[in-house]
Order: structure tokens, then C-alpha cells, then sequence
């Protein structure tokens, strides 16, 4: 498994429907083609990816993704680039330029926890601020949990699908019965929810394991 870290620069293509984009990764080393099912990437983003180099007979040396963890931007450059990128619904460049301007670096706390202060700003009245500030608060404990999971070595996708399904309430079931995914997630099967269950401790001979 291969490892780089990088702003995510440019994102080339998206699939809104499977989370799949080809994007460029502004490295230290340079810039990187990344592809793969990353459904939350958005410009601005400082982000940590694994996965695997191939050669693409025409596009060159590319990093197929596996697994990647999200870092929200801190400074106001790339918050912008982050906001005008379209990472929050009804936000676009105009509206990021005048959020940013008000509210510097501390934007994105603005934005998720003092919806009444966002509200000041020209274009969005109380009722938008509330409910972009939900749209954040939801995005964050989504891609926590896909992170959370991928610990478990779920790929984002089947993570996506288990999220979409039992909401905050994975992690409860990780720590207490994993099984509980091999019955009813797609994708899961009996081997993969014990790969789990080994992971967290659970004894060969627990009650969820012979019941599965």
C-alpha cells in the first residue's frame, strides 16, 4: 500500500452517483492523478490517500485510491477554494468570497455552529444559515464514520452503504455485534464481519460469532 498527502487542486471528473472522481493532488514531491470512489473530496482539502500506482497508458502514473482521510482546510485561501468548489449546498464563489471576508479562518466553525452570526452575512437569511449549518454538522459525522470504518479495512464504498443504513448507531454495533452487518449489508459477508470482530477483541466463542 502506497501513501501521499497533498491539497486536492483540481477535481477532473465526478460521478455524483458513486462517489467516483479522478482529481489532482498538489504534493510535496508534486502533482499526483488520484482516481477512485472518494465521495467527499473537495478543492482546498488537505487529505492523506492510500491506495496503489498504475501506469494508464495514456494519462500516466496514476494513484488508484483505496482509503483516504479528510483534513478540513485552516486558512482562508483554501477555505475559499473548499466553499466555491460547491462543499456546501447553496455556497458558491460569490457567497464563499463574502463568508471568508467576514469571518476569515474561523469560517467553517462559523458556518456549522453559530448559524445566527452566518446569517449576517448579505444573501443568506436565518433559515439558510440553520440549514447549511445541519448540512455541515450531518457531512462531518459521515465522513467520521467512513474513516471510523475504513480502520476495519472497509473499503469507502461498502462504508458509505453501512453508514446510509444505521447512521451513528455503527458504532455501537461495531463494538458490540459486527455480525449484525453479515445479515444484513451488502457486501458483507460472514468472514469479513469476523475479520471485524477479531479486530475489537471479541472470543472466537461469543454468542454473536456461533449465532452468525
Amino acid at each position: 500500500m502506497e501513501h501521499a498527502e497533498g491539497y486536492v487542486e483540481e477535481i477532473i471528473f465526478k460521478n455524483d452517483e458513486n462517489g467516483y472522481k479522478v482529481f489532482v493532488l498538489n504534493t510535496p514531491e508534486g502533482e499526483l492523478t488520484c482516481t477512485g470512489n472518494v465521495p467527499y473530496i473537495h478543492g482546498g482539502e488537505y487529505i492523506d490517500v492510500d491506495g496503489s500506482y498504475v501506469n494508464h497508458p495514456v494519462y500516466g502514473r496514476q494513484m488508484k485510491v483505496q482509503g483516504v482521510s479528510y483534513k478540513e482546510p485552516t486558512d482562508e485561501k483554501s477555505i475559499l477554494i473548499y466553499l466555491s468548489e460547491g462543499a456546501v449546498k447553496g455556497v458558491r464563489k460569490a457567497l464563499a468570497q463574502r463568508i471568508v471576508k467576514e469571518f476569515g479562518k474561523d469560517s467553517l466553525d462559523v458556518m456549522e455552529k453559530h448559524p445566527e452570526a452566518l446569517a449576517s452575512i448579505k444573501g443568506i437569511s436565518l433559515k439558510k444559515a440553520r440549514e447549511i449549518s445541519a448540512q455541515m454538522t450531518a457531512g462531518r459525522r459521515e465522513r467520521e464514520a467512513v474513516m471510523f470504518l475504513q480502520k476495519y479495512g472497509l473499503g469507502i464504498g461498502v462504508s458509505m452503504r453501512i453508514y446510509e443504513q444505521y447512521g451513528d448507531s455503527i458504532y455501537h454495533i461495531i463494538k458490540n455485534d459486527p455480525y449484525q452487518l453479515s445479515s444484513e449489508v451488502r457486501g458483507i459477508g460472514f468472514k469479513r464481519a469476523d475479520e471485524i470482530a477479531s479486530r475489537i477483541g471479541i472470543v472466537k466463542d461469543s454468542e454473536f460469532r456461533i449465532k452468525s
